[in-house]
């Protein structure tokens, strides 16, 4: 796991649940530390190591709150608009990701069919098609296969 998807986990899953206790101690967390770090498939180092990375760039701030039950006094960590933003554009990122790789699957999909749909009108009557255009169709496919990749990892 690289440092980059930790502190990416860390902001999304503040992203989703605000609710998210995330309650710090003299720069430690105290309170959900072990259940993050299972959810997220993080470790402790990791989760530590994001959260400074995320609090020195303003992505989450530290705020001060109250125990209502016990009237003990914490410091919970929040989004900041900044880390909401950032979230905001990693979630349409992997949202585009998913869509394009769906799109590509789909078209390999219908390129094959075609293909194949193709060849087997060519296997039954060999005389309503030119090798040419057998060859046309497939290249025609073949383009607009890597067009989609193309355009997948751009």
């Amino acid at each position: 796991m690289d440092f980059k998807s930790s502190w990416e986990k860390i902001l999304l899953e503040l992203y989703h649940s605000p609710l998210t206790n995330l309650r710090v101690h003299n720069k430690s967390l105290v309170h959900n530390k072990e259940h993050l770090t299972k959810k997220l498939n993080i470790q402790d180092y990791q989760l530590s190591q994001a959260i400074d990375f995320l609090l020195m760039n303003k992505l989450i701030e530290k705020t001060k709150s109250k125990d209502i039950q016990n009237s003990n006094s914490y410091i919970m960590v929040i989004l900041t608009e900044k880390g909401f933003n950032v979230a905001l554009d990693i979630e349409k990122q992997n949202t585009n990701n998913i869509t394009s790789s769906v799109t590509l699957i789909f078209s390999a999909i219908l390129a094959l069919t075609a293909i194949t749909q193709v060849y087997l009108a060519y296997l039954k009557d060999p005389s309503i098609f030119s090798q040419m255009a057998l060859f046309m169709l497939c290249a025609c496919i073949i383009i607009i296969g890597y067009v989609f990749f193309y355009l997948k990892n751009k």
